[in-house]
C-alpha cells in the first residue's frame, strides 16, 4: 500500500487519475471537510457494502482524520478483497489541514 502527501492526492485527484474516498463518519465531515477538491463520502463501517462501486480501474486514495482508520481499510482492501489500487493519503485530514490549507493562506 501506497502512503501518498496530501498535496499529491490534491494533485492526482484535480488531474482526475485518482478518487479521494472519505471514509469518516457523516459528523466528522460536518466538522471539517476537504476544500476545493471532488471526492465520494463511504463511512469505513459502510465500505463492505459498497464494495463493487469500486473498481480495480480506479486508483483509490483512503482518507480519515489522521490516516490509522484508512491504513486498517487498506489493508482489509489488499487482504479479504485483492485490491492493487488502494492508497492512504498521509496524516489524513490532519494533514490536509496542514499541508494543503496553510499553503491557500499564503497565497
Amino acid at each position: 500500500m501506497k502512503f501518498i502527501p496530501p498535496l499529491e492526492v490534491q494533485k492526482l485527484v484535480a488531474n482526475n487519475n485518482a478518487t479521494l474516498i472519505d471514509i469518516r463518519e457523516k459528523y466528522e465531515r460536518d466538522i471539517c471537510k476537504v476544500c476545493k477538491i471532488e471526492g465520494v463520502h463511504i463511512p469505513m463501517a459502510e465500505v463492505p457494502y459498497k464494495i463493487n462501486e469500486l473498481t480495480e480501474e480506479n486508483q483509490f486514495i483512503l482518507m480519515c482524520k489522521t490516516g490509522k482508520r484508512a491504513e486498517a481499510l487498506g489493508n482489509v482492501l489488499e487482504v479479504d478483497y485483492n485490491f492493487t489500487n488502494i492508497a492512504v493519503m498521509e496524516n489524513g485530514i490532519m494533514g490536509w489541514i496542514a499541508e494543503v490549507e496553510s499553503n491557500l493562506e499564503s497565497y
